[in-house]
């Protein structure tokens, strides 16, 4: 979706790379939150870290 958007703005604009660079910066900021988020969450509920029924 993002890329074809960019694809889209390339079309119609003579700069091809700042539309790239924007999707490009807009795709990080949604995954590396995401991504961070989905790590702590593995961490503290795998069930190898559970000491004693307590979240680590």
């Amino acid at each position: 979706e993002l890329l074809r958007v960019g694809r889209e703005v390339v079309a119609w604009k003579v700069n091809v790379f700042s539309p790239f660079a924007g999707v490009t910066l807009l795709y990080l900021a949604m995954t590396l939150p995401l991504t961070k988020l989905a790590r702590t969450l593995e961490r503290r509920f795998d069930p190898e870290r559970r000491v004693a029924g307590q979240l680590t």
